[in-house]
C-alpha cells in the first residue's frame, strides 16, 4: 500500500477575518467592558475616565483596549496593577506586547 497522505487545510483569510470581526469582536468587547467596570469600581473616582477602545491587531485581528485616561492611570497600574488585576479576576492572562 502507498504512503498515507496527510490532509491539507486551506484557510480563506478574508472570510476568517470577517468572522472574527462579526463573531469575536462582540465577545471581546463584552469582556473588556466588564474589566473596565471592575476598574471603575476599584478606583471609585468619577473624575477618572476608564474607557474601552476597539482596534485591529496583526493580520486584522480584533483587539479591545482598556485604558485609564487620567494622569494617575500609569501610576495606578505600576503600583497596584489595577488593570492586570481586573483582567486576572476574569480569568485572563495578560502579556506584554511585542510591538
Amino acid at each position: 500500500m502507498g504512503q498515507k497522505q496527510e490532509p491539507k487545510i486551506f484557510l480563506d483569510f478574508k472570510k476568517l477575518s470577517k468572522w472574527t470581526e462579526t463573531e469575536l469582536r462582540p465577545v471581546l468587547r463584552q469582556h473588556a467592558e466588564g474589566i473596565a467596570d471592575d476598574v471603575r469600581k476599584s478606583i471609585g473616582d468619577s473624575d477618572v475616565e476608564v474607557g474601552v477602545w476597539s482596534s485591529s491587531g496583526g493580520q486584522g485581528r480584533p483587539v479591545e483596549v482598556v485604558t485609564i485616561r487620567h494622569p494617575s492611570g500609569l501610576a495606578r497600574q505600576a503600583k497596584h496593577g489595577i488593570l492586570t488585576g481586573a483582567a486576572a479576576k476574569r480569568g485572563l492572562t495578560i502579556r506584554r506586547s511585542r510591538d
